[in-house]
């Protein structure tokens, strides 16, 4: 397998700013591409921010089937480093805390946080795991506190996706 880069973003809250989020997507992802990053990590609840208030995190929640998160993606890069993002989605009333793979501006998967801490009760667990592959390089997704269990990045991953 020939060597992979691999970008992190760690940047400010844009706390209920997705346009602010996006305008930092667009800036990190072209310098990424530059740079040679084949994949690109927001943090947790990058999106919309780290919501653990259920009013906000409803208020701001995207169903990944909307016209809204249509208009998100068409924002994203078509073109540089596979963008793996947090972000708050909802889906018939659930909400969950998700990670989200983005390929060319398209959608390739996702990652629900699985184990949830006290303050984020007002998500829903999710229960998929999925592999990705970028360059040769396959990965699982575990998001902050999810570390501690390993089967999202272990080998009893239930399928791969490109």
């Amino acid at each position: 397998m020939k060597s992979v880069r691999i970008a992190a973003a760690q940047t400010v809250e844009f706390r209920e700013d997705i346009d602010a989020a996006l305008n930092c997507v667009e800036d990190v992802a072209a310098r990424a591409e530059i740079e040679g990053a084949l994949l690109l990590r927001f943090p947790e609840g990058f999106l919309q921010g780290y919501l653990t208030d259920e009013k906000s995190a409803r208020r701001n929640a995207l169903d990944l089937k909307s016209l809204a998160f249509e208009a998100v993606l068409d924002r994203l890069p078509k073109t540089g480093p596979m963008i793996v993002m947090g972000l708050i989605e909802v889906e018939k009333g659930r909400l969950f805390n998700t990670a989200i793979v983005v390929e060319r501006g398209a959608v390739i998967g996702r990652y629900r946080k699985a184990h949830l801490l006290d303050g984020e009760q007002m998500f829903d667990a999710g229960n998929d795991n999925h592999v990705f592959d970028v360059a040769g390089l396959r990965f699982g997704i575990n998001v902050c506190y999810n570390t501690n269990f390993a089967e999202a990045a272990s080998g009893e991953l239930r399928r791969r996706v490109r």
